[in-house]
């Protein structure tokens, strides 16, 4: 490298620090969107795990979603480096390691693709202008909100160096990193790798040790791939149907490739590039490939793990990209067919405009006027800039990091479960204090049986638009039944529940009139006549009785009532129309609007709502009654949660009057059916229960505890079922079984005993001992390589 090489590179090294600082000067460089949810909060929540138990891999994460695999959770962060490293240091926030390696990994992607491009003997000036380009690619959005998108760019660009020098012997150090920081995303670009590898055209020998270094770096990882995988394949949640034939239609206009933060998010020019490359022998026939994984679905279908046609995995064609936008530039050609092509399928977008003054300038710079080629960035730069104005504000950060709860939580004793009911969609993963054990979680890899659960059978409100979040709300079916003895909340009217302590504007309620974490019982009913009941009287009766897979039942009839109720809505807000037409009411609201819901009965009970809701726009539908809110996302949106059935489980004192509120939009309710549940159908469950007294657990140990039962029967937890759960039983492991449709449990007989429950993550252990083996492997390798 000589000296302007090196001024080059700390340009490029520079640019994304400073774009950062600049671009969100007073705030912090993080979005309230999913990052503070997810990317933020669950390593804040490791790293104090990790105080405690002194584990760098837990197989169990007792706090969040009633108890889960922490592998449901390595997407975000689970050994990576600037997760490791804040470790080190307790007082400082972990946000901080997060935000200056995610720019680190930005600067070292523009940095090492100008080394590439160096490498490949193309002009220090044309090298520059491209990785510039790089640096100002949309798609580096992401470093302040989704992470993984970009943070395995740099490693992409190391292996596609690694390869034109030919040191193989590095590619496990590679992979492994490319899967430990986005392992999602490493499928996509371990494919990426074997194209340029083949681009190459390599010899056979070259390609077997190509393949073996690549199965070694996959390998190396095995201790975060493994159990993971093992995890998502028991949890494989349901996406929406793809057309097969439809991943073959071409989409002419290349959504994955220009303008986009949720693609490449390139200009104009990197299109003509891909048109032009075309006609270049050299570059040819990759040209084409890459122009058919825009224009054709199956392609993202395919990177993406088929598990959806999502064109955001396109990023990973960012290198090949500039890869071919250098080559063309550098042979100084024009041809006219390709370039009318690429036009016309710019025509019905703005990138017209882009792609006239692209070739405009493009022309100049090939007929001598050089320096003219250096404008073309004000576009990339201008639109970058103005399309990343939203970052995160000191109040929402301490909204969710709140200090005031953080010492309510902390200075009490929590017995059992707590919801935290303010701002549940970001709190969902914030735990304050680790005496704070919680039944809600926001991962894209959730238990699917504990969110079917969650939302289908206990009919918590859906009030996010993505279903994946299992955000706190009332419930007191869920709360009772899942041991939920606090709540968080401003408000302090939740009943059965009173004030135990207070701090700046949070109260901590409590009740201690709930389920214990894990009993004995005897009233059973077996999965197939439960499943013959229809909600709401499944209510009752789930809460009445324990599901198992096989009983003679102890028969239980619902109490649940249905009520002839004629809703009045009144005092509603000047923007709010509401015309009824049969049963169907019809809602025009111009903004967030309310009224009340006046009903012609005293209800003197718990009260169940329910109608459906049919949108007339695209925009979501979100309908509070008191304090429980359901939402139906807009049409188009990618999580769209199919909530078109809202239920409310209605429990406060006055329940005459009900405030409702009602999101801006058009659209109907209908169908509404009213239910009433007599309050003292559900006191008397408590009695009939045999708790575990519990005892200190230690190592992999879950729960422990002692517990005399008078009569056959099972015992029941509140943890989520999944696999890795192992029950003893006085000495003697029993099998494990799912009861009350998603938690765990086993029959147990009549008497004293000793119950011990243990997790293990599934493939943890395999997964670490082929890690060992493939490292003591390269290291050998490696050992004998520098002896030759």
């Amino acid at each position: 490298m000589k000296k302007n090489d090196i001024k080059n590179l700390i340009l490029l090294f520079l640019i994304p620090i400073l774009l950062a600082l600049i671009l969100s000067h007073g705030k912090i460089y993080g979005s309230s969107i999913d990052w503070l949810s997810q990317h933020i909060t669950v390593p804040e929540y490791l790293r104090e795990l990790f105080y405690t138990n002194h584990q760098l891999i837990p197989d169990f994460l007792p706090h969040l979603q009633g108890g889960s695999n922490t592998f449901a959770y390595s997407y975000y962060g689970l050994l990576r480096p600037d997760i490791l490293i804040s470790y080190l240091f307790k007082n400082i926030p972990v946000y901080y390691f997060i935000i200056g390696y995610a720019l680190l990994l930005w600067s070292l992607t523009g940095m090492l693709c100008y080394i590439w491009l160096r490498n490949k003997c193309f002009s220090r000036s044309l090298c520059l202008f491209v990785s510039i380009l790089c640096t100002f690619a949309l798609c580096f959005f992401h470093t302040h909100r989704q992470i993984i998108f970009v943070n395995i760019l740099p490693f992409l660009f190391l292996m596609y160096l690694v390869i034109d020098l030919k040191k193989y012997y590095w590619i496990p150090l590679i992979v492994f990193n490319m899967l430990i920081h986005s392992y999602f995303y490493s499928i996509g670009a371990l494919i990426m790798s074997l194209i340029y590898f083949f681009y190459l055209k390599p010899n056979k020998k070259e390609c077997l040790q190509f393949c073996l270094w690549n199965l070694l770096g996959i390998l190396l990882a095995s201790f975060l791939w493994l159990p993971t995988g093992l995890y998502i394949l028991e949890n494989k949640r349901q996406t929406s149907a793809i057309s097969f034939t439809q991943l073959f239609i071409p989409q002419f206009y290349p959504k994955g490739l220009l303008y986009s933060h949720y693609g490449c998010g390139l200009t104009a020019i990197t299109w003509i590039a891909l048109g032009q490359g075309t006609k270049i022998k050299k570059i040819k026939y990759l040209s084409y490939l890459l122009i058919c994984f825009f224009i054709f679905p199956i392609f993202s279908y395919i990177l993406n793990g088929t598990l959806y046609a999502r064109f955001k995995i396109l990023i990973l064609c960012l290198p090949l990209i500039l890869y071919i936008l250098c080559s063309w530039l550098n042979e100084k050609q024009i041809a006219w067919l390709p370039l009318v092509l690429s036009l016309l399928c710019l025509l019905p977008k703005v990138a017209f405009i882009d792609g006239i003054m692209c070739t405009l300038l493009i022309y100049l710079y090939f007929h001598h006027h050089p320096k003219l080629l250096t404008i073309y960035l004000l576009i990339p730069i201008s639109i970058f800039i103005s399309s990343n104005t939203s970052y995160l504000s000191f109040q929402q950060y301490h909204r969710v990091f709140n200090k005031n709860k953080q010492l309510l939580v902390s200075r009490n004793n929590l017995n059992n479960r707590t919801l935290d009911l303010d701002d549940v969609y970001q709190t969902s993963n914030r735990i304050y204090h680790l005496n704070e054990y919680k039944t809600s979680s926001y991962t894209s890899t959730s238990n699917s049986l504990y969110n079917y659960f969650f939302y289908d059978i206990i009919k918590n409100p859906i009030s996010q638009t993505n279903r994946t979040v299992n955000a706190d709300s009332p419930n007191i079916f869920f709360e009772k039944m899942m041991s939920i003895q606090n709540i968080i909340s401003k408000e302090k009217d939740y009943p059965g529940y009173h004030i135990k302590d207070q701090q700046g504007f949070y109260y901590l309620l409590e009740n201690k009139h709930v389920f214990p974490l894990a009993y004995g019982t005897s009233d059973l009913i077996s999965e197939k006549n439960f499943n013959k009941l229809h909600y709401p009287y499944t209510l009752d009766t789930l809460f009445n009785r324990t599901v198992v897979s096989k009983a003679q039942d102890n028969t239980y009839t619902s109490q649940i009532k249905k009520e002839s109720l004629t809703p009045q809505f009144i005092h509603q807000s000047k923007s709010l129309t509401i015309n009824k037409k049969k049963n169907t009411y019809h809602i025009f609201s111009s903004k967030k609007s309310s009224c009340l819901m006046k009903l012609n009965k005293n209800i003197n009970s718990y009260l169940l709502v329910d109608f459906d809701v049919i949108n007339h726009t695209n925009k979501k539908v979100k309908i509070k009654i008191d304090q429980l809110t359901n939402t139906l996302s807009k049409k188009n949106f990618i999580y769209y949660n199919n909530n078109t059935h809202f239920t409310y489980i209605l429990s406060s004192k006055n329940l005459n009057t009900l405030k409702m509120t009602f999101s801006k939009g058009n659209y109907e309710i209908k169908n509404i059916h009213f239910y009433s549940l007599n309050k003292n159908a559900l006191q008397n469950r408590l009695s009939t229960l045999t708790p575990l007294n519990q005892k200190k657990t230690q190592d992999h140990e879950i729960l422990k505890g002692t517990i005399n039962h008078d009569q056959d029967g099972y015992f029941v937890t509140s943890l989520p079922y999944q696999k890795g759960y192992t029950i003893i039983i006085d000495g003697k492991k029993v099998t494990p079984e799912i009861v009350n449709k998603a938690f765990l449990g086993c029959p147990i007989s009549k008497g004293k005993h000793k119950i011990t429950i243990e997790f293990k993550a599934p493939g943890k252990q395999l997964g670490l001992t082929l890690t060992i083996i493939s490292s003591l492997i390269w290291g050998y390798l490696l050992w004998k390589k520098r002896r030759l």
